[in-house]
């Protein structure tokens, strides 16, 4: 009986022994994300490849969520869609809808570490 115990806990992983309360893979992309997004600036920079680079980040982060039902995942994808339209919009929208992105993340992060 031990060793069938001692055989299950090595084919589950560390997970046996040592649970992850987050996904790392999400937990990682939401930094990065959050590390750009705290560097994006409006209006002539918005061309700058930060802006692509961060919501190809969040595309991939919309796209993993979804796949794995996270129950985060609206808000995940309302920041990827808000992103991509404060780029294309005016300088002033630009600014308030980054200022929200930000509040978004923390939000994430949040859900996330109660977990």
């Amino acid at each position: 009986m031990k060793r069938l115990i001692l055989v299950a806990a090595l084919l589950s992983g560390c997970s046996f022994i040592m649970p992850v309360k987050h996904d790392p893979a999400e937990a990682a992309k939401l930094i990065d994300i959050k590390q750009k997004v705290d560097t994006l600036t409006c209006g002539s920079t918005k061309d700058h490849p930060r802006w692509q680079s961060a919501v190809d980040d969040m595309r991939w982060l919309n796209m993993y969520t979804e796949f794995r039902a996270d129950p985060q995942a609206k808000t995940i994808e309302e920041l990827y869609i808000a992103t991509q339209k404060a780029r294309d919009g005016s300088e002033a929208y630009c600014e308030a809808t980054l200022k929200l992105q930000k509040t978004r993340i923390q939000v994430i992060e949040k859900a996330w570490k109660g977990r």
